[in-house]
């Protein structure tokens, strides 16, 4: 994995005193490797939002969130640009701006996080286009004969 992708876990811990909590981590590799063994998680206390470590079996690993330069990734979808290729689009809603990186068993093989897109729907929609390349003319003319709910889709 590479130091642009970080991944959140979200896991059960059994603790010592048999309770079960929930916490989470950033982690390099996939904690569900390791259930049944002793894991630390950062859990909230209920104290005015404070956390604190706490240590127990590992039971279960509940979600995990893909991060691209410390943001949420929006969309990873699987692409055929060679073994376990990948589009992902992050970006910071609230700042409005997106960007896409491709990534191959993990590695980012291409990344531009200064694009700057407006919106997450066109950054996958140019990333799609890095991909495959701009749609023949005959393609988009039969998507135009589909019907209009495909030509609202193929021009969003």
């Amino acid at each position: 994995m590479s130091s642009a992708e970080r991944v959140e876990y979200t896991l059960v811990v059994k603790t010592d005193q048999g309770d079960m909590v929930t916490g989470t981590i950033f982690w390099d590799e996939d904690p569900t490797t390791r259930v049944g063994e002793r894991f630390w998680v950062e859990v909230e206390t209920g104290d005015q939002g404070r956390k604190k470590d706490v240590e127990g079996e590992l039971v279960a690993v509940l979600k995990a969130q893909r991060y691209a330069h410390g943001h949420p990734a929006l969309y990873d979808v699987p692409v055929d640009a060679g073994p376990d290729s990948r589009l992902v689009v992050y970006g910071d809603g609230s700042m409005g701006w997106y960007a896409w990186q491709l990534r191959r068993g993990g590695q980012v093989v291409q990344d531009d996080p200064d694009a700057g897109y407006g919106s997450p729907e066109v950054a996958l929609r140019d990333a799609l286009i890095e991909v495959y390349g701009m749609p023949q003319q005959q393609e988009l003319d039969a998507l135009m004969q589909r019907g209009p709910e495909t030509r609202i889709l193929a021009f969003q």
